[in-house]
């Protein structure tokens, strides 16, 4: 009996020690990546990394102090946060100054510092919540409108959501910028408003927690604090893969953003942290997510002393495909590799998949929506494991089509492949093909720019310049496995992600 006792527990523990989760910094760009850990700890630390963002244009004399952003239905809705009680729909269809196409008052609502925007399906949110002057505002409140009234109407009424700090001190005599219970940032997950507060005395943010879904009064709770280096004044959630935007700057306008994700429930700072410097001093409000790889970032005017010129008021995008390469492919679906790519052609979209292994696939369908709200819905059938399908004229009548793949394996289990939006007046520039030996590269009459390639593991294995429009790299050296291609030209960034065979 001692003996089986002894090689039970003896067996037990091995079996623990081996599967085991091992916790670690899981993310492999990260500067303490740990190749053995199988479970994310909020631990990765990273290089210092400064991008530079694309100017885009200047939003005009209207929101020259633009405080929120939010990207809906092809357009930028932005407010100011301070003047009247309105939100502005800008024209972003082409590089020129954008016009505001739509206003629409918030009818009976006061505007004492809005300093943010933000959505969900079914509505907006205004956040009049900026409490710098000296920390002890009370009157704190956020609008809530519904999409449908601000599509049909000029005026709408709001629903109005009044809120305070539950661990707030009032300050008698407090100056100004000197407070750690400002904010500017709200985001909506899951019927909850989660407030980042602009900390000045930390340098830091706080996340409080408080319902979405009803008009009323609520005590906002803290339910974490985050140590940012700078004041955190926007940012926005992109549902679909759990990523968190948030931008912000220093005391100086060193401006930044931090990427969230790879984090458990609402433990935003818990996964991976990644702060990235942005180029140039600028008074950076707002970010919104154009789509997964694109951000748009707004900046306010800056009134300079003498002689020294303004700092106008500007909206950029920056596009943040490799950044967060490696994190979407652990996004990779069960079936071992869905490979989906799309090419608009006039009217029509050619959509091309292919199915690894081919053995697993049983049958599929390719799906189609027409704007972020509705359902999807099958407009084909999916026959073969490698394979394309051309949805004819499918631009007549609309400007944005969404679609994806619903793949049935052998245990009849469905994988969803990635989401593809198509726009009508996205113009491909560059061109991919790839079989078991060559990776061909087609530009659009157009040289200069690079080539990168990396491995799964977010390694780079090939860097090239771009010098002929139709290039070719030899695959024969290369092992078997996923590679991601990252072609920037002329500041537009288009990717690729193929399979390696034998």
């Amino acid at each position: 009996m001692k003996y089986s006792l002894i090689t039970f527990l003896f067996f037990t523990l091995c079996w623990n020690t081996l599967f085991a989760q091992v916790a670690g910094c899981t993310d492999s760009p990260a500067s303490n990546y740990q190749s053995s850990a199988t479970q994310n700890n909020g631990s990765c630390r990273y290089d210092f990394l400064m991008m530079y963002p694309t100017f885009k244009y200047n939003p005009g004399n209207i929101l020259y102090q633009i405080g929120g952003t939010i990207a809906w239905n092809d357009t930028l809705w932005a407010i100011n946060d301070h003047g009247v009680n309105y939100i502005y729909a800008l024209d972003t269809s082409s590089n020129a100054s954008p016009v505001i196409k739509r206003s629409v008052k918030i009818e009976g609502a006061t505007v004492i510092d809005w300093e943010e925007i933000a959505q969900d399906d079914n509505y907006i949110y205004i956040g009049d919540f900026g409490n710098n002057v000296d920390g002890n505002r009370t009157d704190l409140k956020i609008y809530k409108i519904s999409k449908n009234d601000v599509q049909h109407n000029s005026v709408v009424t709001p629903q109005i959501i009044n809120f305070s700090y539950a661990d707030q001190v009032i300050v008698s005599g407090n100056t100004t910028n000197n407070t750690n219970y400002d904010c500017e940032c709200i985001l909506i997950i899951n019927n909850k408003i989660y407030l980042f507060t602009k900390e000045w005395i930390t340098m830091g943010t706080s996340v409080y927690e408080i319902p979405s879904n009803n008009p009323g009064t609520y005590t906002a709770t803290k339910i974490a604090t985050y140590p940012t280096a700078g004041l955190i004044t926007g940012g926005d959630y992109l549902a679909k893969d759990k990523i968190i935007a948030l931008t912000g700057y220093t005391t100086k306008y060193e401006r930044f953003i931090y990427l969230l994700y790879d984090y458990n429930g609402t433990n935003f700072f818990g996964g991976n942290a990644r702060k990235i410097t942005l180029y140039n001093s600028f008074k950076t409000e707002a970010v919104s997510f154009k789509n997964p790889n694109t951000i748009y970032l707004s900046s306010e005017l800056i009134v300079m002393p003498t002689p020294y010129p303004n700092l106008l008021q500007r909206v950029e995008e920056l596009d943040i495909t490799e950044p967060l390469a490696n994190y979407r492919q652990k996004l990779a679906l069960p079936i071992n590799y869905i490979q989906f790519d799309s090419k608009a052609v006039k009217n029509s979209v050619k959509l091309n998949w292919s199915i690894l292994p081919s053995d697993e696939f049983v049958t599929g369908e390719v799906e189609r929506k027409f704007n972020n709200y509705s359902a999807y819905e099958p407009v084909s059938s999916m026959l073969k494991a490698e394979s394309s399908y051309t949805d004819n004229d499918v631009f007549l009548n609309n400007s944005v089509v969404y679609y994806r793949l619903k793949v049935i394996d052998k245990d009849n289990k469905i994988n969803y492949s990635k989401e593809i939006s198509v726009n009508k007046k996205d113009v491909k520039t560059v061109n991919f093909s790839s079989n078991v030996s060559t990776l061909t590269i087609e530009a659009d009459n157009k040289l200069g720019g690079t080539i990168k390639v990396y491995q799964t593991d977010g390694k780079m294995i090939s860097q090239s310049a771009i010098t002929q429009q139709i290039q070719t790299l030899s695959l024969s050296n290369w092992p078997t496995g996923i590679y991601n291609v990252i072609v920037q030209q002329s500041g537009i960034t288009s990717t690729y992600r193929f399979y390696k065979g034998l």
